[in-house]
Protein backbone atom coordinates (compact mmCIF):
# COMPACT_ATOMS: atom_id res chain seq x y z
CA UNK A 1 0.00 0.00 0.00
CA UNK A 2 2.79 2.42 0.87
CA UNK A 3 4.69 1.67 -2.35
CA UNK A 4 1.74 2.67 -4.49
CA UNK A 5 0.90 5.79 -2.58
CA UNK A 6 3.67 8.12 -3.66
CA UNK A 7 3.36 7.44 -7.42
CA UNK A 8 -0.39 8.11 -7.17
CA UNK A 9 0.18 11.47 -5.52
CA UNK A 10 2.94 12.38 -7.98
CA UNK A 11 0.76 11.40 -10.91
CA UNK A 12 -2.10 13.46 -9.52
CA UNK A 13 0.04 16.58 -9.35
CA UNK A 14 1.47 15.97 -12.82
CA UNK A 15 -1.95 15.46 -14.35
CA UNK A 16 -3.27 18.57 -12.58
CA UNK A 17 -0.37 20.58 -13.98
CA UNK A 18 -1.01 19.06 -17.41
CA UNK A 19 -4.68 20.05 -17.23
CA UNK A 20 -3.85 23.64 -16.36
CA UNK A 21 -1.19 23.81 -19.09
CA UNK A 22 -3.59 22.30 -21.62
CA UNK A 23 -6.36 24.71 -20.70
CA UNK A 24 -3.96 27.63 -20.91
CA UNK A 25 -2.75 26.48 -24.32
CA UNK A 26 -6.32 26.06 -25.55
CA UNK A 27 -7.32 29.48 -24.30
CA UNK A 28 -4.20 31.02 -25.83
CA UNK A 29 -4.87 29.29 -29.15
CA UNK A 30 -8.51 30.37 -29.20
CA UNK A 31 -7.47 33.85 -28.23
CA UNK A 32 -4.89 33.97 -31.03
CA UNK A 33 -7.38 32.69 -33.55
CA UNK A 34 -9.97 35.24 -32.49
CA UNK A 35 -7.58 38.16 -32.12
CA UNK A 36 -8.52 40.90 -34.53
CA UNK A 37 -7.86 44.61 -34.37
CA UNK A 38 -10.28 46.26 -32.04
CA UNK A 39 -13.09 48.13 -33.67
CA UNK A 40 -13.06 51.87 -33.39
CA UNK A 41 -16.12 51.66 -31.18
CA UNK A 42 -14.48 49.32 -28.72
CA UNK A 43 -11.15 51.13 -28.37
CA UNK A 44 -9.66 54.54 -27.89
CA UNK A 45 -9.99 55.17 -31.62
CA UNK A 46 -6.42 54.12 -32.45
CA UNK A 47 -5.84 53.29 -36.10
CA UNK A 48 -4.20 49.94 -36.96
CA UNK A 49 -0.57 49.81 -38.00
CA UNK A 50 -0.03 51.00 -41.54
CA UNK A 51 -3.12 53.19 -41.55
CA UNK A 52 -3.07 56.96 -41.33
CA UNK A 53 -2.97 58.16 -37.76
CA UNK A 54 -6.03 59.90 -36.40
CA UNK A 55 -3.79 62.58 -34.92
CA UNK A 56 -2.18 63.70 -38.21
CA UNK A 57 -3.10 67.20 -39.24
CA UNK A 58 -5.03 67.71 -42.39
CA UNK A 59 -7.00 64.48 -42.08
CA UNK A 60 -10.14 66.28 -41.03
CA UNK A 61 -10.25 65.10 -37.42
CA UNK A 62 -10.86 67.98 -35.01
CA UNK A 63 -8.90 67.60 -31.78
CA UNK A 64 -11.85 68.63 -29.69
CA UNK A 65 -13.94 65.64 -30.83
CA UNK A 66 -12.06 63.33 -28.46
CA UNK A 67 -13.26 65.43 -25.55
CA UNK A 68 -16.91 65.11 -26.45
CA UNK A 69 -18.85 62.21 -24.90
CA UNK A 70 -19.65 59.49 -27.44
CA UNK A 71 -23.33 58.78 -28.09
CA UNK A 72 -24.43 55.20 -27.43
CA UNK A 73 -23.98 53.12 -30.54
CA UNK A 74 -25.30 49.76 -31.75
CA UNK A 75 -22.47 47.20 -32.14
CA UNK A 76 -22.04 45.14 -35.29
CA UNK A 77 -20.96 41.68 -34.05
CA UNK A 78 -19.93 38.74 -36.22
CA UNK A 79 -19.07 35.44 -34.58
CA UNK A 80 -18.65 37.10 -31.19
CA UNK A 81 -16.30 39.84 -32.51
CA UNK A 82 -17.28 43.47 -32.58
CA UNK A 83 -16.43 45.13 -35.90
CA UNK A 84 -17.83 48.61 -35.45
CA UNK A 85 -20.66 50.65 -33.94
CA UNK A 86 -23.43 52.44 -35.78
CA UNK A 87 -24.66 55.60 -34.11
CA UNK A 88 -27.14 57.31 -36.45
CA UNK A 89 -30.08 56.27 -38.65
CA UNK A 90 -29.88 56.49 -42.44
CA UNK A 91 -33.05 57.25 -44.35
CA UNK A 92 -35.86 54.94 -43.16
CA UNK A 93 -33.40 52.60 -41.39
CA UNK A 94 -32.65 53.03 -37.69
CA UNK A 95 -29.19 52.40 -36.25
CA UNK A 96 -30.40 49.03 -34.92
CA UNK A 97 -31.72 47.98 -38.36
CA UNK A 98 -28.51 49.07 -40.05
CA UNK A 99 -26.36 47.07 -37.57
CA UNK A 100 -28.42 43.89 -37.85
CA UNK A 101 -28.52 44.05 -41.64
CA UNK A 102 -24.72 44.44 -41.90
CA UNK A 103 -24.24 41.54 -39.45
CA UNK A 104 -26.37 39.21 -41.57
CA UNK A 105 -24.63 40.12 -44.81
CA UNK A 106 -21.14 39.66 -43.35
CA UNK A 107 -22.14 36.28 -41.86
CA UNK A 108 -23.43 35.20 -45.29
CA UNK A 109 -20.09 36.16 -46.84
CA UNK A 110 -18.27 34.07 -44.21
CA UNK A 111 -20.35 31.02 -45.15
CA UNK A 112 -20.12 31.59 -48.92
CA UNK A 113 -17.71 29.03 -50.52
CA UNK A 114 -17.05 31.41 -53.42
CA UNK A 115 -16.12 34.33 -51.20
CA UNK A 116 -13.31 36.46 -52.59
CA UNK A 117 -11.74 38.91 -50.18
CA UNK A 118 -10.63 41.24 -53.00
CA UNK A 119 -14.25 41.83 -54.01
CA UNK A 120 -15.01 43.44 -50.60
CA UNK A 121 -14.48 47.19 -51.15
CA UNK A 122 -15.47 50.66 -50.02
CA UNK A 123 -16.72 53.35 -52.39
CA UNK A 124 -17.15 56.97 -51.38
CA UNK A 125 -19.77 59.38 -52.59
CA UNK A 126 -20.96 62.77 -51.48
CA UNK A 127 -23.24 61.54 -48.66
CA UNK A 128 -21.11 58.73 -47.23
CA UNK A 129 -19.17 55.54 -47.95
CA UNK A 130 -20.80 52.43 -49.41
CA UNK A 131 -19.79 48.97 -48.19
CA UNK A 132 -19.75 46.85 -51.42
CA UNK A 133 -19.20 43.23 -52.33
CA UNK A 134 -18.91 42.58 -56.02
CA UNK A 135 -20.60 45.90 -56.58
CA UNK A 136 -23.63 45.02 -54.43
CA UNK A 137 -24.26 47.37 -51.45
CA UNK A 138 -23.99 45.81 -47.97
CA UNK A 139 -24.11 48.87 -45.79
CA UNK A 140 -23.37 52.56 -45.61
CA UNK A 141 -21.03 54.52 -43.34
CA UNK A 142 -21.96 58.13 -42.63
CA UNK A 143 -20.01 61.15 -41.47
CA UNK A 144 -21.91 61.03 -38.18
CA UNK A 145 -20.68 57.47 -37.52
CA UNK A 146 -17.09 58.54 -38.15
CA UNK A 147 -17.36 61.69 -36.02
CA UNK A 148 -18.80 59.68 -33.12
CA UNK A 149 -15.59 57.59 -33.19
CA UNK A 150 -13.30 60.61 -33.60
CA UNK A 151 -12.16 59.72 -37.13
CA UNK A 152 -12.58 61.22 -40.54
CA UNK A 153 -14.87 59.24 -42.80
CA UNK A 154 -11.93 58.06 -44.97
CA UNK A 155 -9.95 56.76 -41.96
CA UNK A 156 -13.03 55.22 -40.45
CA UNK A 157 -14.01 53.34 -43.63
CA UNK A 158 -10.45 52.05 -44.18
CA UNK A 159 -10.28 50.71 -40.60
CA UNK A 160 -13.67 49.05 -40.87
CA UNK A 161 -12.78 47.42 -44.19
CA UNK A 162 -9.60 45.92 -42.76
CA UNK A 163 -11.35 44.67 -39.63
CA UNK A 164 -14.21 43.19 -41.65
CA UNK A 165 -11.83 41.28 -43.94
CA UNK A 166 -9.87 39.84 -41.00
CA UNK A 167 -13.07 38.92 -39.18
CA UNK A 168 -14.51 37.08 -42.21
CA UNK A 169 -11.17 35.35 -42.74
CA UNK A 170 -11.11 34.16 -39.11
CA UNK A 171 -14.76 33.18 -39.32
CA UNK A 172 -14.13 30.97 -42.37
CA UNK A 173 -11.05 29.39 -40.76
CA UNK A 174 -12.81 28.58 -37.48
CA UNK A 175 -15.85 27.11 -39.22
CA UNK A 176 -13.80 24.93 -41.52
CA UNK A 177 -13.92 21.16 -41.10
CA UNK A 178 -10.20 21.00 -40.32
CA UNK A 179 -10.52 23.56 -37.48
CA UNK A 180 -13.57 21.81 -36.04
CA UNK A 181 -11.77 18.47 -36.07
CA UNK A 182 -8.67 19.98 -34.53
CA UNK A 183 -10.67 21.67 -31.76
CA UNK A 184 -12.69 18.51 -31.17
CA UNK A 185 -9.50 16.54 -30.55
CA UNK A 186 -8.35 19.21 -28.10
CA UNK A 187 -11.73 19.07 -26.33
CA UNK A 188 -11.61 15.27 -26.03
CA UNK A 189 -8.08 15.47 -24.65
CA UNK A 190 -9.12 18.14 -22.12
CA UNK A 191 -12.14 16.11 -20.95
CA UNK A 192 -10.06 12.93 -20.69
CA UNK A 193 -7.48 14.79 -18.65
CA UNK A 194 -10.26 16.15 -16.45
CA UNK A 195 -11.62 12.64 -15.85
CA UNK A 196 -8.13 11.40 -14.97
CA UNK A 197 -7.58 14.30 -12.58
CA UNK A 198 -10.90 13.66 -10.85
CA UNK A 199 -10.04 9.97 -10.53
CA UNK A 200 -6.63 10.72 -9.03
CA UNK A 201 -8.22 13.32 -6.74
CA UNK A 202 -10.48 10.60 -5.42
CA UNK A 203 -7.52 8.26 -4.91
CA UNK A 204 -5.59 10.97 -3.12
CA UNK A 205 -8.58 11.74 -0.92
CA UNK A 206 -8.82 8.11 0.15
CA UNK A 207 -5.10 8.06 0.89
CA UNK A 208 -5.41 11.17 3.05
CA UNK A 209 -8.32 9.62 4.96
CA UNK A 210 -6.18 6.61 5.79
CA UNK A 211 -3.29 8.80 6.87
CA UNK A 212 -5.55 10.85 9.16
CA UNK A 213 -6.87 7.69 10.73
CA UNK A 214 -3.31 6.45 11.30
CA UNK A 215 -2.27 9.73 12.86
CA UNK A 216 -5.24 9.61 15.18
CA UNK A 217 -4.36 6.12 16.33
CA UNK A 218 -0.82 7.15 17.16
CA UNK A 219 0.19 9.12 20.26
CA UNK A 220 0.78 12.25 18.23
CA UNK A 221 -0.72 15.71 18.53
CA UNK A 222 -3.96 14.47 17.02
CA UNK A 223 -4.22 11.55 19.43
CA UNK A 224 -3.59 13.25 22.75
CA UNK A 225 -6.66 13.52 24.89
CA UNK A 226 -5.36 16.73 26.50
CA UNK A 227 -5.12 18.40 23.10
CA UNK A 228 -8.53 17.23 21.98
CA UNK A 229 -10.30 18.84 24.92
CA UNK A 230 -14.05 18.85 24.66
CA UNK A 231 -14.17 17.56 21.08
CA UNK A 232 -12.91 14.10 21.82
CA UNK A 233 -10.98 11.75 19.59
CA UNK A 234 -13.82 10.49 17.40
CA UNK A 235 -15.38 13.93 16.86
CA UNK A 236 -12.09 15.50 15.81
CA UNK A 237 -11.52 12.75 13.26
CA UNK A 238 -14.97 13.43 11.82
CA UNK A 239 -14.24 17.15 11.58
CA UNK A 240 -10.94 16.56 9.78
CA UNK A 241 -12.49 14.09 7.33
CA UNK A 242 -15.38 16.48 6.65
CA UNK A 243 -12.93 19.28 5.84
CA UNK A 244 -11.06 16.95 3.48
CA UNK A 245 -14.30 16.11 1.67
CA UNK A 246 -15.12 19.80 1.28
CA UNK A 247 -11.64 20.48 -0.09
CA UNK A 248 -11.95 17.62 -2.55
CA UNK A 249 -15.35 18.88 -3.73
CA UNK A 250 -14.07 22.44 -4.16
CA UNK A 251 -11.01 21.21 -6.08
CA UNK A 252 -13.19 19.09 -8.36
CA UNK A 253 -15.49 22.03 -9.08
CA UNK A 254 -12.51 24.24 -9.97
CA UNK A 255 -11.13 21.61 -12.37
CA UNK A 256 -14.53 21.12 -14.01
CA UNK A 257 -15.05 24.86 -14.32
CA UNK A 258 -11.68 25.43 -15.98
CA UNK A 259 -12.10 22.48 -18.32
CA UNK A 260 -15.59 23.54 -19.44
CA UNK A 261 -14.48 27.11 -20.06
CA UNK A 262 -11.54 25.85 -22.13
CA UNK A 263 -13.68 23.44 -24.16
CA UNK A 264 -16.40 26.02 -24.82
CA UNK A 265 -13.80 28.53 -26.02
CA UNK A 266 -12.65 26.13 -28.75
CA UNK A 267 -15.84 26.28 -30.80
CA UNK A 268 -17.38 29.45 -32.23
CA UNK A 269 -20.91 28.26 -31.43
CA UNK A 270 -20.15 28.00 -27.68
CA UNK A 271 -17.56 30.78 -27.35
CA UNK A 272 -20.11 33.10 -25.76
CA UNK A 273 -20.70 30.50 -23.04
CA UNK A 274 -16.95 30.43 -22.36
CA UNK A 275 -16.95 34.20 -22.02
CA UNK A 276 -19.91 34.03 -19.64
CA UNK A 277 -18.20 31.33 -17.55
CA UNK A 278 -14.99 33.33 -17.45
CA UNK A 279 -16.88 36.45 -16.38
CA UNK A 280 -18.79 34.61 -13.65
CA UNK A 281 -15.63 32.95 -12.39
CA UNK A 282 -13.25 35.88 -12.56
CA UNK A 283 -15.62 38.69 -11.60
CA UNK A 284 -15.87 37.64 -7.89
CA UNK A 285 -12.12 37.05 -7.75
CA UNK A 286 -11.40 40.45 -9.29
CA UNK A 287 -13.90 42.11 -6.98
CA UNK A 288 -12.40 40.44 -3.92
CA UNK A 289 -8.88 41.25 -4.95
CA UNK A 290 -9.77 44.84 -5.78
CA UNK A 291 -11.57 45.21 -2.46
CA UNK A 292 -8.60 43.68 -0.67
CA UNK A 293 -6.19 46.14 -2.28
CA UNK A 294 -8.55 49.00 -1.53
CA UNK A 295 -8.85 48.08 2.14
CA UNK A 296 -5.18 47.30 2.80
CA UNK A 297 -4.69 50.60 4.74
CA UNK A 298 -7.81 49.78 6.78
CA UNK A 299 -6.52 46.26 7.47
CA UNK A 300 -3.20 47.70 8.63
CA UNK A 301 -4.97 50.12 10.95
CA UNK A 302 -7.17 47.33 12.36
CA UNK A 303 -4.10 45.12 12.84
CA UNK A 304 -2.24 47.87 14.73
CA UNK A 305 -5.25 48.53 16.99
CA UNK A 306 -5.71 44.81 17.69
CA UNK A 307 -2.01 44.38 18.52
CA UNK A 308 -2.13 47.33 20.92
CA UNK A 309 -5.31 45.94 22.49
CA UNK A 310 -3.67 42.52 22.87
CA UNK A 311 -0.69 43.94 24.74
CA UNK A 312 -2.99 46.14 26.83
CA UNK A 313 -4.90 43.01 27.83
CA UNK A 314 -1.66 41.23 28.71
CA UNK A 315 -0.59 44.21 30.83
CA UNK A 316 -3.94 44.25 32.65
CA UNK A 317 -3.72 40.52 33.30
CA UNK A 318 -0.21 40.85 34.72
CA UNK A 319 -1.26 43.75 36.96
CA UNK A 320 -4.35 42.06 38.40
CA UNK A 321 -2.55 38.74 38.77
CA UNK A 322 0.00 40.52 40.97
CA UNK A 323 -2.85 42.02 42.98
CA UNK A 324 -4.51 38.63 43.36
CA UNK A 325 -1.24 37.10 44.58
CA UNK A 326 -0.69 39.95 47.05
CA UNK A 327 2.47 41.30 45.41
CA UNK A 328 0.75 44.63 44.74
CA UNK A 329 -1.53 46.10 47.41
CA UNK A 330 -4.21 48.73 46.84
CA UNK A 331 -6.38 49.66 49.81
CA UNK A 332 -9.66 49.91 47.92
CA UNK A 333 -9.07 46.86 45.69
CA UNK A 334 -9.75 43.48 47.25
CA UNK A 335 -7.36 40.78 45.91
CA UNK A 336 -10.29 38.37 45.78
CA UNK A 337 -12.05 40.55 43.22
CA UNK A 338 -8.94 41.11 41.08
CA UNK A 339 -10.17 38.61 38.48
CA UNK A 340 -13.54 40.37 38.24
CA UNK A 341 -11.85 43.77 37.86
CA UNK A 342 -9.63 42.33 35.13
CA UNK A 343 -12.58 40.91 33.20
CA UNK A 344 -14.47 44.21 33.45
CA UNK A 345 -11.56 46.28 32.17
CA UNK A 346 -10.79 43.70 29.47
CA UNK A 347 -14.42 43.95 28.30
CA UNK A 348 -14.11 47.73 28.12
CA UNK A 349 -10.90 47.35 26.09
CA UNK A 350 -12.66 45.01 23.64
CA UNK A 351 -15.62 47.36 23.34
CA UNK A 352 -13.29 50.27 22.71
CA UNK A 353 -11.47 48.33 20.01
CA UNK A 354 -14.81 47.42 18.39
CA UNK A 355 -15.90 51.07 18.36
CA UNK A 356 -12.57 52.22 16.90
CA UNK A 357 -12.24 49.60 14.14
CA UNK A 358 -15.91 49.39 13.18
CA UNK A 359 -15.75 52.19 10.56
CA UNK A 360 -12.69 50.53 9.00
CA UNK A 361 -14.33 47.12 8.49
CA UNK A 362 -15.14 46.47 4.81
CA UNK A 363 -18.85 46.90 4.20
CA UNK A 364 -19.54 48.53 7.57
CA UNK A 365 -21.33 51.44 5.87
CA UNK A 366 -23.67 49.24 3.80
CA UNK A 367 -27.36 49.04 4.75
CA UNK A 368 -27.12 45.27 5.17
CA UNK A 369 -24.28 45.54 7.68
CA UNK A 370 -26.11 48.25 9.58
CA UNK A 371 -29.28 46.17 9.63
CA UNK A 372 -27.42 43.17 11.04
CA UNK A 373 -25.78 45.40 13.66
CA UNK A 374 -29.18 46.77 14.73
CA UNK A 375 -30.62 43.25 14.89
CA UNK A 376 -27.74 41.95 17.00
CA UNK A 377 -28.01 44.99 19.27
CA UNK A 378 -31.73 44.43 19.78
CA UNK A 379 -31.12 40.74 20.38
CA UNK A 380 -28.48 41.51 22.98
CA UNK A 381 -30.69 44.13 24.62
CA UNK A 382 -33.78 41.96 25.02
CA UNK A 383 -32.00 38.64 25.49
CA UNK A 384 -29.43 39.63 28.10
CA UNK A 385 -31.52 41.67 30.53
CA UNK A 386 -31.05 39.07 33.28
CA UNK A 387 -27.30 38.86 32.65
CA UNK A 388 -26.97 42.63 32.71
CA UNK A 389 -28.95 42.73 35.96
CA UNK A 390 -26.64 40.14 37.49
CA UNK A 391 -23.57 42.05 36.32
CA UNK A 392 -24.82 45.29 37.86
CA UNK A 393 -25.64 43.51 41.12
CA UNK A 394 -22.20 41.90 40.97
CA UNK A 395 -20.70 45.38 40.85
CA UNK A 396 -22.78 46.24 43.93
CA UNK A 397 -21.39 43.17 45.70
CA UNK A 398 -17.87 44.23 44.72
CA UNK A 399 -18.41 47.58 46.44
CA UNK A 400 -20.22 46.11 49.49
CA UNK A 401 -17.89 43.12 50.01
CA UNK A 402 -20.37 41.29 52.29
CA UNK A 403 -18.33 38.07 52.16
CA UNK A 404 -15.18 36.52 50.78
CA UNK A 405 -14.19 33.18 49.33
CA UNK A 406 -13.95 30.66 52.17
CA UNK A 407 -16.54 32.40 54.40
CA UNK A 408 -19.46 30.52 55.92
CA UNK A 409 -22.60 32.39 54.94
CA UNK A 410 -26.33 32.07 54.74
CA UNK A 411 -28.14 33.65 51.77
CA UNK A 412 -31.88 33.25 51.99
CA UNK A 413 -32.42 29.54 52.57
CA UNK A 414 -28.91 28.56 51.41
CA UNK A 415 -26.17 28.07 53.97
CA UNK A 416 -22.63 26.88 53.40
CA UNK A 417 -19.07 27.81 52.46
CA UNK A 418 -18.39 30.30 49.67
CA UNK A 419 -16.22 28.55 47.07
CA UNK A 420 -16.38 31.05 44.17
CA UNK A 421 -17.32 34.68 43.77
CA UNK A 422 -17.89 36.32 40.36
CA UNK A 423 -19.86 39.16 38.81
CA UNK A 424 -22.73 36.96 37.68
CA UNK A 425 -23.02 34.28 40.38
CA UNK A 426 -21.69 33.06 43.72
CA UNK A 427 -21.20 29.36 44.38
CA UNK A 428 -21.85 28.02 47.87
CA UNK A 429 -20.95 24.54 49.11
CA UNK A 430 -23.42 23.20 51.67
CA UNK A 431 -22.46 20.90 54.60
CA UNK A 432 -23.71 18.00 52.47
CA UNK A 433 -21.19 18.83 49.69
CA UNK A 434 -23.82 20.27 47.36
CA UNK A 435 -22.69 23.21 45.20
CA UNK A 436 -25.46 25.80 44.91
CA UNK A 437 -25.12 28.61 42.34
CA UNK A 438 -26.79 31.80 43.54
CA UNK A 439 -27.27 34.69 41.04
CA UNK A 440 -25.91 38.05 42.13
CA UNK A 441 -29.35 39.65 41.79
CA UNK A 442 -30.77 37.15 44.31
CA UNK A 443 -27.93 37.81 46.76
CA UNK A 444 -28.42 41.58 46.63
CA UNK A 445 -32.17 41.12 47.11
CA UNK A 446 -31.78 38.80 50.13
CA UNK A 447 -30.41 39.18 53.64
CA UNK A 448 -26.87 37.84 54.03
CA UNK A 449 -25.58 36.19 57.20
CA UNK A 450 -21.77 36.05 57.36
CA UNK A 451 -20.62 33.70 60.15
CA UNK A 452 -16.92 34.10 59.36
CA UNK A 453 -16.46 37.86 59.65
CA UNK A 454 -16.36 38.03 63.46
CA UNK A 455 -14.77 34.61 63.71
CA UNK A 456 -11.71 35.89 61.84
CA UNK A 457 -11.34 39.48 63.01
CA UNK A 458 -13.58 39.84 66.10
CA UNK A 459 -13.88 38.04 69.42
CA UNK A 460 -15.21 34.98 67.62
CA UNK A 461 -18.40 33.42 66.38
CA UNK A 462 -20.92 32.48 69.08
CA UNK A 463 -22.29 28.96 68.72
CA UNK A 464 -25.33 28.31 70.84
CA UNK A 465 -27.84 25.60 71.62
CA UNK A 466 -30.81 25.33 74.00
CA UNK A 467 -32.00 22.63 76.41
CA UNK A 468 -35.12 22.66 78.58
CA UNK A 469 -34.89 21.39 82.16
CA UNK A 470 -37.63 21.09 84.79
CA UNK A 471 -37.96 23.52 87.64
CA UNK A 472 -36.87 20.89 90.19
CA UNK A 473 -33.23 21.03 88.98
CA UNK A 474 -31.17 23.95 90.42
CA UNK A 475 -30.26 26.42 87.71
CA UNK A 476 -26.69 26.82 89.00
CA UNK A 477 -26.12 23.10 88.46
CA UNK A 478 -27.48 23.36 84.92
CA UNK A 479 -25.16 26.30 84.18
CA UNK A 480 -22.15 24.42 85.52
CA UNK A 481 -22.94 21.31 83.49
CA UNK A 482 -23.49 23.19 80.23
CA UNK A 483 -20.34 25.34 80.56
CA UNK A 484 -18.27 22.27 81.36
CA UNK A 485 -19.64 20.49 78.31
CA UNK A 486 -18.78 23.50 76.13
CA UNK A 487 -15.19 23.64 77.40
CA UNK A 488 -14.72 19.98 76.47
CA UNK A 489 -15.67 20.68 72.82
CA UNK A 490 -12.72 21.03 70.46
CA UNK A 491 -12.62 24.44 68.79
CA UNK A 492 -14.37 26.33 71.63
CA UNK A 493 -12.32 29.24 72.98
CA UNK A 494 -11.50 29.52 76.66
CA UNK A 495 -11.53 33.29 76.32
CA UNK A 496 -14.05 34.78 76.02
CA UNK A 497 -15.51 32.19 78.39
CA UNK A 498 -18.71 30.30 77.58
CA UNK A 499 -21.85 31.50 79.32
CA UNK A 500 -25.45 30.37 79.80
CA UNK A 501 -28.61 32.37 79.30
CA UNK A 502 -32.01 31.38 80.64
CA UNK A 503 -34.06 32.44 77.68
CA UNK A 504 -37.54 31.63 78.99
CA UNK A 505 -39.51 30.44 82.04
CA UNK A 506 -42.23 28.28 80.59
CA UNK A 507 -45.12 26.62 82.41
CA UNK A 508 -43.33 23.33 83.10
CA UNK A 509 -39.62 23.93 82.38
CA UNK A 510 -36.84 26.46 81.98
CA UNK A 511 -34.96 27.08 78.67
CA UNK A 512 -31.16 27.20 79.10
CA UNK A 513 -29.01 28.43 76.21
CA UNK A 514 -25.27 27.74 76.15
CA UNK A 515 -23.18 30.32 74.26
CA UNK A 516 -19.55 29.62 73.37
CA UNK A 517 -16.99 31.39 71.17
CA UNK A 518 -15.10 29.82 68.25
CA UNK A 519 -13.00 30.87 65.29
CA UNK A 520 -13.88 27.82 63.23
CA UNK A 521 -16.97 29.20 61.49
CA UNK A 522 -16.77 26.70 58.62
CA UNK A 523 -16.69 23.81 61.13
CA UNK A 524 -20.08 24.52 62.68
CA UNK A 525 -21.70 21.16 61.85
CA UNK A 526 -18.96 19.31 63.76
CA UNK A 527 -18.96 21.84 66.62
CA UNK A 528 -22.69 21.51 67.20
CA UNK A 529 -22.57 17.75 67.00
CA UNK A 530 -19.73 17.46 69.51
CA UNK A 531 -21.27 20.07 71.81
CA UNK A 532 -24.55 18.17 71.93
CA UNK A 533 -22.69 14.95 72.74
CA UNK A 534 -20.78 16.60 75.59
CA UNK A 535 -23.96 18.13 77.08
CA UNK A 536 -25.68 14.77 77.01
CA UNK A 537 -22.69 13.07 78.69
CA UNK A 538 -22.40 15.77 81.40
CA UNK A 539 -26.09 15.67 82.33
CA UNK A 540 -26.20 11.88 82.40
CA UNK A 541 -23.15 11.78 84.68
CA UNK A 542 -24.82 14.26 87.06
CA UNK A 543 -28.11 12.34 87.09
CA UNK A 544 -30.07 15.19 85.56
CA UNK A 545 -32.67 14.24 83.00
CA UNK A 546 -32.80 16.33 79.84
CA UNK A 547 -36.50 16.55 79.29
CA UNK A 548 -39.32 19.00 79.22
CA UNK A 549 -41.89 17.78 81.79
CA UNK A 550 -45.57 18.38 81.31
CA UNK A 551 -47.71 18.25 84.47
CA UNK A 552 -51.25 17.08 85.00
CA UNK A 553 -51.27 17.45 88.78
CA UNK A 554 -53.69 17.80 91.71
CA UNK A 555 -51.90 20.35 93.84
CA UNK A 556 -53.11 18.88 97.14
CA UNK A 557 -50.63 16.21 98.26
CA UNK A 558 -47.97 16.97 95.58
CA UNK A 559 -44.47 18.12 96.46
CA UNK A 560 -43.69 21.60 95.18
CA UNK A 561 -41.26 21.82 92.25
CA UNK A 562 -39.00 24.33 94.02
CA UNK A 563 -35.48 22.88 94.38
CA UNK A 564 -35.03 21.16 97.77
CA UNK A 565 -32.29 23.53 98.95
CA UNK A 566 -34.56 26.52 98.47
CA UNK A 567 -37.65 25.08 100.19
CA UNK A 568 -38.74 26.54 103.58
CA UNK A 569 -37.29 24.89 106.69
CA UNK A 570 -39.33 21.93 107.93
CA UNK A 571 -41.24 21.64 104.66
CA UNK A 572 -43.25 18.43 104.30
CA UNK A 573 -45.35 17.39 101.41
CA UNK A 574 -48.99 17.88 102.27
CA UNK A 575 -51.38 14.95 102.43
CA UNK A 576 -54.24 14.47 100.02
CA UNK A 577 -57.56 15.66 101.39
CA UNK A 578 -60.30 13.26 100.53
CA UNK A 579 -63.91 13.96 101.34
CA UNK A 580 -66.18 10.92 101.42
CA UNK A 581 -69.82 11.65 100.97
CA UNK A 582 -72.19 9.10 102.35
CA UNK A 583 -75.20 8.39 100.29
Amino acid sequence: MKQGTRPSRTSAWLVAALLFALCAAVLAQSGAESATPASPGASDAKAPAGEPSAQKPGEGQPQELSKEPKPPGVPVIVDGREIMRIYTPAGPYTAEMRARGLEQKLAVLGSDPSYDEKELTMEEDNGGTEFLYRGLPMGRLTDEDAKAEGFSRKEFSDNILKIAKETIRAYREEHSAQAVLHNTLFAILALATLALVLLLTRIGHRWLEKQVDRWCEKDGWLGRRSTLGVLGHVHLVRVVLFCLRLFRLALALVFVYIALAAVFSLFPWTRELAVILADYGLAPVKALWGGFLKYIPNFLFIAVVCVLAYFAGRLLKWFFDRIGEGEITISWLDPEWSGAYYRILRTFVFLGVAVIVFPYIPGSSTPAFKGISIFLGALATFGSSTSVSNIMNGLVLMSMRPFHTGDWVRVGETEGKVVEVSLLVTRIKTPKNVIITVPSSLIVGSHILNYSEEAKSGPGLVVHTTVTIGYDTPWRQVHELMIGAARLTAGILDEPAPFVLQTSLDDSYVSYQINAFTREACDQPRLYGELHQNIQEAFNAAGVEIMSPAYHAVRDGNTVTIPEGQRPAGYEAPAFRVNVKES
